[in-house]
């Protein structure tokens, strides 16, 4: 009986350490998958922000680097973003533009009349459409110097079309 009792134990105990064993191996590969895909996710990551970093400094290079002014808004009208042209033009640093209300940094007024021309950005956020100017438009910069311009605004939309804000382009015409 004890013989038999001493058999069954170690057949219990043999049992036991081998489901241990098996449980035990078992969470080990559950757990290295779990780390592999944890750094995979985050080379995947790093990866996704180091080519949206890239492109943002390929946008704005690009947009620094043409001979209009561009200015952006977010969806409430107030400024994300001037290239070097608009500093210029507006007579305010990008970082001291950033989060005024558009009509503070994008001063227009008629030329003949002097009178307030609507703003162009407020247009389209009505609108929700592509909009220019009418021609005779001064722009009065933060120095007090003027500049003919001629200008376009367009809605900026997320990936929904739900529009995030606006781009406006215009361009000094003392010139013409």
């Amino acid at each position: 009986l004890l013989r038999e009792r001493n058999e069954r134990a170690r057949s219990a105990y043999l049992w036991s350490l081998y489901t241990g064993i098996a449980a035990g191996a078992l969470s080990l590969l559950v757990l290295l998958l779990f780390v592999r895909n944890l750094v995979q996710g985050q080379r995947e990551r790093l990866g996704s922000i180091a080519e949206a970093f890239e492109q943002e400094q390929w946008f704005r290079i690009t947009l620094d680097s043409i001979g209009d002014a561009v200015m952006a808004t977010d969806g409430d009208g107030k400024v994300t973003y001037l290239n070097r042209v608009a500093e210029k033009l507006c007579g305010w640093k990008s970082a001291e533009a950033m989060g005024l209300p558009v009509e503070t940094v994008f001063r227009i007024v008629n030329e003949d009349t002097r009178k307030t021309v609507e703003d162009p950005v407020a247009k389209v956020r009505a609108s929700g459409a592509i909009v220019g100017l009418a021609n005779h438009t001064v722009l009065l910069a933060k120095d007090g110097a003027e500049y003919p311009i001629d200008d376009s605004a367009a809605p900026i939309r997320d990936l929904k079309g739900k529009m995030s804000g606006v781009v406006l382009v215009f361009h000094d015409v003392s010139e013409q």
